[in-house]
């Protein structure tokens, strides 16, 4: 035993050399081997702690952060580590005493000492190891919030932006009592930018926006305290030394131009739908003028009431970014452009109001209307014929080509269509010759707005779909009656599909049917069928005419920003209508199944605070029901995992 332990020990520090080696370290001169830090902090948890030591890690300078290579999975090895020089160390400890500043700890500070030894196996290997010891202090918490962006030497602009920024104040991230970083306020900022932009103050940046932060308590500079409110607030004062607060105040900065309060309102908007570089002279065009918009254009590729229903912009409204930015996602998701850009210039007085007015240019260049796709595959294989226990090889050879028509009739329809041939062969002494053939073709047709629904709800969404889906697969595995089945599948759905302002996707399916028929079955593959369940449901025949409905939810935030999480209901039937009429049909009698399922799908991502891994939870349910006779539900309707929840959005 005490040889085996013996042993034991030989072996634990042979890893552990291992794990601590270094390789093309500079000979016989002091290298950066390690850098130690920790952090003094009785209110911060462990996690946070961790977090933190994370984050200052980062500001460690370029010399002295470690490249580490993974080995063998446990263990890691130091590669090309620099020469030590102290004054790496300094400048570290002086980058950390900053970065703490920026997350609110400004009474921080960081001591630091390094250490130089030698290997005693290996002289001319000469170890450094710095420490940084990190004494955060409180917390600067926020106590007073002020937005002063009124200003009087121009009232009358000013005014109407302090209002503004007072209706809105309860969206501040500014709460009295959370930490005080230089995040939240640059958040803050950039809050406050696009709350303007969004209410027509067009010029507005973040440039004309300065945060001014005050630590002085006050009351200790008033000479006219009598003695027992001076203790008090002696007393107070201390407190605050021991929980300090910061009181922030936002302002605009002196002398800023009087277009930055300026509002303004959305003037003519202009497109050009087919512009190319060739084009660019006027004299190319041609102009259609409609209610809100004008088109210019060379070619009419586009129908101009099909333009026109994707500008949420309208002249005459007061300018908003998010209009402007909704319009954009709109031209965009509709797949047409291969570019698309906006030109604004000021222009005019807007007619009937006070305010100048943004004209805006719409260049948008078209992408090819047809694109062909080819594909070819082949795969080879051996089988294993349990009778002879011999071998016999198989070849297939598979064609797909692809069609698609990205604006058809001229509404940026999209029209896709693709046909798939394959053969398989066996070569050699067994299964020779054709032994399987394949014919698939697939068509998918999406319209950028909501059919037969009428103009109401068209109108209700700006991202909307309405798809027709039609695939027939036709599988021949018993060619000249040496093989398995022949399998025939029938496939199609119309629907719509739309995004609201939650970014929540909504798809509802009113009409879903599917068709699947085994015939031309081997004598072999039969008995396999009357002896395997399993093998059996897999291949149940049947039709399916219902509905579907389902709701996804891509990003739900949290308080913490390093989590997301994803929601999918869904919920499908067949039967429901269609099931009332078995009388009328043989088909609806003995092939239609009757069925109602549900299914709900979760999913939770923790990120780590330095962005290399990430925990995901991941959690589906589903349940069906029949109401007819029918002994088992489809098998091609069984629950399945999802390698992407969201692959099945259009958008």
């Amino acid at each position: 035993v005490e040889a085996a332990l013996q042993g034991a020990d030989v072996l634990f520090c042979s890893l552990l050399f291992v794990s601590c080696g270094v390789k093309n370290f500079p000979k016989e001169t002091p290298f950066v081997y390690d850098n130690k830090i920790e952090i003094i902090n009785k209110e911060l948890s462990k996690e946070q702690k961790s977090v933190l030591k994370d984050k200052l890690t980062t500001q460690l300078v370029d010399s002295l952060q470690l490249k580490v290579k993974e080995r063998f999975i446990f263990f890691e090895q130091l590669i090309d580590p620099a020469r030590f020089d102290s004054t790496y160390v300094s400048q570290s400890a002086a980058n950390m005493d900053i970065y703490l500043k920026t997350i609110g700890y400004y009474n921080g500070k960081t001591k630091y000492s390094f250490k130089i030894d030698t290997v005693e196996k290996n002289e001319t290997e000469i170890r450094a190891t710095s420490n940084f010891s990190v004494n955060t202090g409180p917390v600067f918490r926020l106590d007073s919030i002020a937005f002063l962006l009124y200003d009087s030497t121009h009232p009358q602009l000013t005014l109407p932006l302090q209002q503004l920024t007072e209706q809105h104040r309860n969206q501040s991230l500014l709460k009295k009592g959370i930490p005080f970083t230089e995040q939240l306020m640059l958040n803050e900022l950039e809050r406050l930018v696009e709350l303007y932009r969004n209410n027509g103050y067009y010029n507005f940046s973040r440039e004309q926006l300065y945060v001014d932060v005050d630590t002085v308590f006050l009351p200790l500079l008033n000479p006219l305290l009598d003695p027992f409110e001076r203790i008090e607030v002696l007393q107070e004062a201390q407190r605050r030394r021991e929980q300090p607060k910061i009181n922030v105040f936002i302002r605009t900065i002196p002398k800023a131009d009087t277009n930055v309060f300026q509002l303004y309102r959305v003037g003519k908007i202009t497109l050009y739908p087919d512009y190319t570089n060739a084009a660019a002279d006027s004299s190319f065009y041609q102009t259609k003028e409609l209610d809100h918009i004008t088109i210019r254009y060379k070619n009419e590729l586009f129908k101009p009431s099909f333009l026109q229903a994707h500008i949420p912009l309208k002249p005459g409204s007061l300018y908003r970014l998010q209009d402007l930015n909704q319009t954009l996602d709109e031209l965009n998701s509709l797949g047409t452009w291969q570019f698309i850009k906006v030109e604004a210039r000021q222009s005019p007085r807007i007619t009937g109001t006070d305010t100048p007015g943004i004209d805006f240019d719409f260049v948008l260049v078209p992408n090819k209307k047809y694109s062909f796709s080819t594909d070819l595959e082949s795969v080879f294989n051996q089988t294993q014929q349990a009778a002879a226990a011999t071998a016999g090889n198989l070849i297939g050879l598979g064609l797909n080509l692809g069609l698609r028509n990205r604006n058809f009739g001229r509404q940026a329809i999209q029209f896709s269509n693709t046909i798939r041939g394959g053969i398989e062969s066996g070569i050699g002494g067994i299964n020779r010759g054709l032994q399987a053939t394949e014919l698939t073709y697939n068509n998918s047709f999406t319209m950028p707005r909501l059919l037969f629904l009428g103009s109401k709800w068209d109108e209700r969404f700006r991202f909307k779909r309405t798809f027709i889906n039609t695939n027939i697969s036709a599988i021949n595995r018993n060619v000249n009656d040496k093989g398995l089945f022949s399998l025939t599948t029938i496939g199609s759905s119309l629907g719509w599909q739309v995004r609201n302002k939650k970014n929540e996707i909504i798809t509802l399916r009113p009409l879903n049917i599917e068709y699947v028929n085994l015939f031309n079955v081997s004598s072999s593959f039969q008995a396999q069928l009357d002896t395997t369940p399993f093998l059996r449901f897999s291949f149940t025949e049947g039709l399916v005419i219902g509905s579907s409905f389902s709701f996804s939810k891509p990003q739900i935030k949290h308080k913490r920003s390093n989590r997301t999480s994803y929601l999918r209901l869904g919920i499908e039937e067949s039967g429901a209508i269609f099931g009332r009429f078995k009388r009328l049909s043989p088909i609806f009698d003995k092939e239609l199944f009757e069925y109602v399922k549900a299914e709900i799908e979760y999913k939770h991502e923790i990120r780590n605070p330095t962005g290399k891994t990430s925990w995901v939870f991941r959690g589906m349910a589903g349940a069906g029901f029949l109401y007819d006779d029918t002994t088992s539900m489809p098998f091609f309707k069984q629950f399945a995992e999802r390698t992407d929840s969201s692959s099945s959005s259009t958008f």
